[in-house]
């Protein structure tokens, strides 16, 4: 996850200064409550944790949706989103193994 951000970071530092304080703040954001949710899932009871990770599996396809909406708006080409959409989706796809595992 934090990985993720070594990635996302220095995209939405460029983006246009009409989106940068709207669909970027966004974007970090999500991105921000996606990783404090994956701690707050790591550390908490195994009855606590599914309605986290719920709420993280959200946060990832919030975060698909707001990237590929930067993308139509020509912000970044179709290889930077594939970079970004690439560990998101791998994020997705962990997240998705954690809950099966879980009671």
């Amino acid at each position: 996850m934090q990985d993720y951000w070594k990635i996302l970071f220095p995209v939405t530092s460029r983006f246009p200064k009409n989106l940068k304080f709207s669909l970027a703040d966004r974007i970090q954001q999500l991105a921000s409550e996606l990783m404090e949710l994956v701690v707050e899932a790591y550390f908490t009871s195994p009855e606590y944790k599914k309605p986290l990770l719920v709420k993280a599996n959200i946060k990832v396809e919030l975060l698909r949706r707001y990237l590929r909406v930067a993308f139509e708006l020509g912000v970044f080409s179709s290889s930077v989103l594939l970079r970004m959409q690439e560990p998101l989706d791998e994020i997705g796809r962990m997240i998705g193994g954690w809950m099966k595992k879980l009671p």
